[in-house]
């Protein structure tokens, strides 16, 4: 493959591919050769191109690896002149282009996305195994929703049969995949990576906070007439196989209605609204790598951002707008404070000097609760966030400044966290417009699990505030 630095061609070297046989493995670009100059490729990022021509001189794949890395590089001398190097390429972006003949109408393209498990987004199949061997798959109900551009995309299961060690086996391995068709071309489409992934970044992100389970797009297939273009992305964290939670946040009943007003209520946002919700939808998905206060802070931080999204829109930020009127505002205040009798000394002073921008800010407390007047969120049955001692604001704060827990505080620790999750939850489910009613952080739905009623709420807050 060429390897070219700034689009500068430094040197070609010999490379093999494997490409991921489902969505959990990324694809590997082995290189070994026997010139010592490769040796050097320690500056990345290349970019790596290389076209693959078949028996008959013609074109079978042309291969673009976008912004590569160079990882675990060996080099191993033979005795005096012979030299051995090698390594892998680590590409943000592989595309692949293979040229199909064939008579079809070129006036239509299939594009299947790969994505990671969801299990509210598994379509319901059977599938019937004949005395021969072979399967059949029958498709009872998908899952659609319209994107722009794509279209309809409807989520499906594709199926591969992998042989084992035993010659009398076979193992089914099967992934979700997305599917939709465009009018562009699929060779057009190989330049637009990330406008693809941005168009299906935002369903997917809503179905994993309906499911409760990090799912992501890891590459996808064009095909027309002329080509089929594959791309694969590496810049990207694979979630967890299995969820952490086995009840998801829609019943799946609801899904679907769910899944649609969400995406719809999403999509109507502007774009600095998209960012900050987009930011708590994300830290609001469990994570298995997290201890229990970094996953407290990340969700204290996604309720911020949603506050923080609704001071925004309804101007809950200033109590003091103007500019010019804080200026005044803050003049006056600071000569009264320097001339004042209360202070004995000029230190103190300046002690209440410097708090004066936080008199502009309205406080954290008060927009929080705005924000549950303004969208009717109920948060009276849980652990509330502000107001008493040892609240779920007490809590952050602790872990924040550094305080150490006792062991028997743990487990309140843990519950704390749990209800900290819930009312974010609850908050985001009132962003997107959906009832909360119809969900598993309802009151109704908490008091027929009998959640956190084992211990009473005021023995854990008291553990929480000592």
């Amino acid at each position: 493959m060429a390897v070219k630095k700034d689009g500068a061609k430094i040197c070609d070297v010999p490379c093999q591919i494997w490409l991921p046989e489902t969505p959990r493995e990324k694809p590997i670009i082995f290189f070994s050769s026997k010139d010592d100059d490769h040796s050097t490729l320690l500056s990345p990022p290349y970019d790596l191109e290389a076209t693959i021509v078949g028996f008959r001189d013609t074109v079978d794949a042309i291969v673009r690896a976008q912004r590569v890395y160079v990882d675990d590089l060996h080099c191993e001398h033979i005795g005096k002149r012979e030299v051995n190097v090698s390594g892998f390429f680590d590409p943000e972006l592989l595309t692949i282009i293979e040229p199909l003949s064939g008579d079809r109408p070129n006036d239509v393209t299939h594009i299947y996305i790969d994505i990671t498990n969801n299990k509210l987004l598994e379509p319901v199949q059977s599938i019937e195994r004949h005395w021969t061997g072979n399967r059949k798959v029958t498709t009872h109900r998908t899952h659609k929703i319209k994107v722009p551009v794509l279209g309809a995309l409807s989520f499906t299961k594709h199926y591969k049969e992998q042989e084992t060690d035993s010659r009398d086996e076979s193992m089914l391995r099967r992934h979700l995949v997305a599917e939709a068709k465009c009018s562009e071309s699929a060779r057009t489409l190989a330049e637009c990576d990330s406008r693809i992934r941005t168009y299906i970044e935002s369903p997917l992100l809503i179905a994993s906070f309906a499911a409760r389970q990090s799912t992501v797009a890891t590459g996808w297939m064009a095909i027309d007439s002329s080509h089929r273009v594959s791309c694969y992305r590496t810049n990207i964290s694979i979630p967890d196989e299995r969820p952490r939670s086995n009840f998801t946040l829609i019943h799946p009943p609801h899904f679907m209605r769910f899944f649609k007003a969400a995406v719809k209520a999403y999509e109507r946002f502007d774009p600095e609204s998209k960012m900050l919700i987009r930011q708590a939808l994300f830290k609001v998905l469990p994570s298995r790598d997290k201890t229990v206060e970094t996953r407290y802070l990340i969700l204290f931080s996604a309720l911020e951002s949603i506050i923080l999204w609704f001071r925004r829109l309804y101007q809950y930020e200033m109590t003091i707008e103007s500019s010019a009127a804080w200026r005044r505002f803050n003049e006056d205040v600071r000569g009264l404070v320097k001339t004042h009798s209360a202070f004995s000394d000029e230190e103190k002073k300046g002690m209440v000097i410097a708090m004066l921008p936080q008199l502009r800010r309205i406080p954290l407390r008060t927009a929080y609760d705005a924000f549950c007047s303004q969208f009717s969120v109920d948060t009276t049955d849980i652990w509330p966030v502000f107001g008493a001692r040892g609240c779920l604001a007490d809590v952050r704060n602790k872990i924040t400044h550094g305080e150490a827990f006792q062991r028997s505080a743990f487990d309140a620790l843990i519950r704390a966290e749990a209800s900290l999750e819930v009312t974010v939850e609850r908050l985001l489910l009132a962003v997107l417009r959906w009832p909360q009613d119809e969900s598993s952080v309802s009151p109704k739905q908490l008091k027929a699990w009998d959640w956190l009623n084992d211990r009473p709420l005021s023995e854990l807050m008291d553990e929480m505030s000592q």
